[in-house]
């Protein structure tokens, strides 16, 4: 087997997919937080697969008297990889699951009712890491939160997502045009994060990017927050709001990582 490095950790064995190992699933994690894990007897390989929290979306601008709201635009989602681990029964690995960004707040109420306050761009994800006896395997997190919603144009623009192993990116999605409502989350990790949309009545946010384990979260409409993707996928942003001096809803928050210990035979 070749060797490689993953989002800068340790050099370890990856998998030769000519000939795929035989496979028990012996734990999972897919909340943040830090966990131990202890190789049981007779195990000397583990195969790891896991991702980083996804980035959140953001929030949407408010409404005002007479000008449309835009909703926030999705987060990235993460690129999930698998790794090989030599260890020995007893070892004890620490597992920390990368937790999802925080979603950006909406446009406050503007005091005079009459103007438009823009959202906030969400936060990015957390990276995953699993340390072993000799080595570190770390996955990033969704790293492009989305935008939020702006006061004047488009919607939010969605968070790019990067392929950590083929160092490709893909853009993420444009904020939607007026009287479009935003896109939706994507369903594989390959997918970047969708444009808050800036319909006149129902606007909404942009989908967040979708990660190898669930599909990213859906935009929220004019009267929601952006929904939550499965794990390692990006938050949907939140919708803007046509009522007068009306505050804007937060984007939602990115999924939380994930990690997958399996038994290699």
């Amino acid at each position: 087997m070749t060797k490689t490095q993953i989002n800068g950790s340790a050099q370890a064995k990856s998998v030769d997919l000519s000939n795929p190992p035989t496979l028990n699933l012996l734990a999972s994690y897919n909340t943040a937080g830090t966990y131990s894990y202890t190789v049981p007897p007779d195990v000397f390989a583990v195969m790891i697969t896991g991702c980083g929290g996804g980035a959140g979306g953001g929030g949407g601008s408010t409404g005002g008297a007479s000008e449309t709201a835009r909703g926030g635009g999705g987060g990235s989602g993460t690129d999930p990889q698998t790794m090989i681990m030599v260890v020995t029964p007893g070892n004890v690995l620490t597992i920390t699951v990368g937790g999802g960004g925080p979603g950006g707040a909406g446009g406050a109420a503007p005091a005079t009712g009459t103007s438009l306050n823009a959202g906030s761009a969400g936060t990015a994800g957390s990276p995953s890491y699993v340390v072993g006896p000799s080595e570190t395997f770390s996955w990033n997190g969704g790293l492009n939160p989305g935008s939020g919603g702006p006061t004047s144009g488009s919607g939010g623009a969605g968070g790019a997502t990067q392929y950590a192993l083929l160092g490709n990116v893909t853009s993420g999605g444009a904020g939607g045009a007026a009287s479009a409502n935003g896109s939706i989350g994507g369903a594989s990790h390959y997918n970047a994060g969708g444009g808050g949309g800036t319909a006149a009545t129902n606007i909404g946010g942009g989908g967040g990017g979708g990660a190898g384990y669930g599909v990213g979260g859906n935009g929220g409409n004019a009267s929601a927050v952006g929904s939550l993707g499965g794990p390692g996928s990006g938050g949907g942003g939140g919708g803007g709001n046509v009522g007068t001096g009306v505050a804007g809803n937060a984007g939602s928050k990115g999924g939380d990582g994930y990690i997958a210990i399996y038994s290699v035979s």
